[in-house]
């Protein structure tokens, strides 16, 4: 059974990387929940906070990469007020 299943996604994903692909996704995750990625701290100035994200940015940019997500997060009860 599981022979099968590997067989099976074996051969799926040949047939799928053998297809002529006009676009790729390249894409980096920043996160900016607790600062993960960015800004480096949460007192962090608003301009230093964009120097950083210009930073990140431009080794995006250099990586070849045609995407960014963020992943951002509301602090504030606001919106559970609202949908909750």
């Amino acid at each position: 059974m599981i022979w099968t299943l590997i067989q099976i996604v074996f051969y799926c994903t040949l047939s799928f990387s053998l297809e002529t692909m006009e676009e790729e996704f390249r894409a980096v995750w920043i996160a900016t929940v607790n600062n993960i990625d960015w800004p480096s701290s949460n007192t962090a100035l608003p301009a230093r906070q964009q120097q950083e994200l210009i930073e990140i940015l431009d080794t995006v940019q250099r990586l070849n990469m045609n995407a960014v997500i963020f992943q951002v997060i509301a602090r504030d009860t606001f919106f559970c007020r609202i949908m909750c």
